[in-house]
C-alpha cells in the first residue's frame, strides 16, 4: 500500500493535521491496466506514486506548514512585547503603517508582531488590505522582515532592518 500525505497551512493555535491519499495494490493494478495507461505511454508502479504526490500538492493548495503559536505579550520576557515603527516603510508593493506593533506569535525562527492596521498592497487596480506585521529574527533581533497572510499562507517579505523603529516594554 502506498500512502502520500500533504500538510496544510493552519491558522495560529490549530494543530496541523495532514490530509492524505492512500492507494492499495488493487487500485495500482487497475490503473496500470486501464485504457488511459496505454494512451499515456504506460503508467507504471514507478510513475503512479509520483503522479499521486503531484496531485496531492496541487489539490491541497497549501502554502506550507505554519509553525507559529500564540504568545501572551504581557507574559513574555525573552523579547519586548511591543515594536514601534516610527514611520511607514514599504517592501515592494506592500506598505507597512507607522504605529505600535504587538507581539502576537512566535516560531522556532523568530517573533511575529501584528500591525496596528492592515498592510496595504498597492496595484494598478487599487489597494488591498492584508493581515500581517513585522517578523523579528531570534538570532539577530536587529534583523526585521515584513510578513503578510496571503491566500496560500504566511509569506515573509522584504528587509525592513533599515526602518526607524524601537522596541517597547
Amino acid at each position: 500500500m502506498i500512502a502520500v500525505f500533504a500538510s496544510c497551512n493552519r491558522s495560529v493555535g490549530d494543530p496541523a493535521r495532514p490530509s492524505g491519499f492512500v492507494i492499495d495494490a488493487a487500485t495500482l493494478d487497475a490503473l496500470e491496466s486501464s485504457p488511459m495507461a496505454n494512451r499515456t505511454g504506460g503508467l507504471t508502479r514507478r510513475t503512479i506514486p509520483f503522479a499521486v504526490l503531484v496531485a496531492a500538492f496541487l489539490l491541497t493548495g497549501c502554502g506550507g506548514t505554519d509553525r507559529r503559536h500564540s504568545v501572551n505579550p504581557a507574559g513574555t520576557t525573552s523579547v519586548p512585547p511591543y515594536l514601534e515603527l516610527r514611520s511607514k516603510i514599504s517592501a515592494g508593493t506592500l506598505h507597512f503603517p507607522a504605529g505600535v506593533y504587538v507581539l502576537d506569535s512566535e516560531d522556532p525562527k523568530g517573533y511575529y508582531y501584528r500591525a496596528p492596521r492592515k498592510i496595504m498592497q498597492r496595484s494598478f487596480s487599487g489597494g488591498l488590505g492584508r493581515d500581517g506585521g513585522i517578523f523579528v529574527s531570534r538570532q539577530d533581533q536587529r534583523r526585521l522582515r515584513g510578513y503578510v497572510i496571503m491566500p496560500g499562507g504566511l509569506t515573509h517579505v522584504g528587509n525592513l532592518s533599515r526602518a526607524d523603529y524601537e522596541f517597547r516594554d
